[in-house]
């Protein structure tokens, strides 16, 4: 049997499984250049949003992470969605254009939230989802709270749009491809 295997800190590669038995061999090295890199490591995290659901993120540490050190915090976010779910995907994405290892290994750390909107208000209702959590990253010692950032792609875009019109809590934003007027 042959499939395709990735992990966060592993891009994809393809495997070969015997049928009769659980031995396996890795086929192809597709990025061999990679492995010399350290690439961060991931895990989930939980916060409490303001209306008291809790809430998680896939976070990936810096590359060169060290407990009790603080780092930039960039915060990729899509309004509705489960990005906690990409924690096992090379780079917290499954898409090529947003490999979050670039950041990790430049020294940030990423958190990709989960952020599941009850109401058709996103613009009173992200805030609380999306806020707490710079506060949970800020508690566990990880994140500096004067170094923030936070980036979408399309409605995830619109989202960040929509945080920075309310918070000045953030160094920097990438709107990509997010509705605005």
């Amino acid at each position: 049997m042959f499939y395709i295997a990735e992990d966060a800190i592993r891009p994809p590669d393809i495997w070969e499984m015997g049928v009769t038995s659980a031995e396996r061999r890795q086929v192809t090295r597709l990025n061999p250049q990679l492995e010399r890199y350290a690439f961060g490591r991931t895990r989930l995290v939980e916060w409490k949003a303001a209306d008291g659901r809790f809430l998680r993120g896939a976070l990936m540490l810096p590359a060169d992470y060290e407990p009790g050190r603080r780092y930039p915090l960039i915060m990729w976010i899509y309004g509705g969605g489960s990005l906690s779910d990409y924690i096992y995907c090379f780079g917290l994405s499954d898409a090529s254009r947003e490999n979050f290892q670039i950041l990790a290994t430049r020294g940030y750390a990423v958190l990709a939230m989960d952020t599941p909107l009850q109401t058709n208000e996103p613009l009173k209702e992200l805030p609380g989802l999306i806020l707490p959590a710079l506060d949970r990253m800020i508690d566990l010692g990880i994140a500096d709270p004067d170094r923030f950032g936070v980036m979408g792609h399309s409605y995830g875009g619109y989202s960040v749009n929509v945080l920075i019109t309310q918070t000045k809590r953030f160094r920097a934003a990438v709107s990509i491809a997010g509705v605005s007027d």
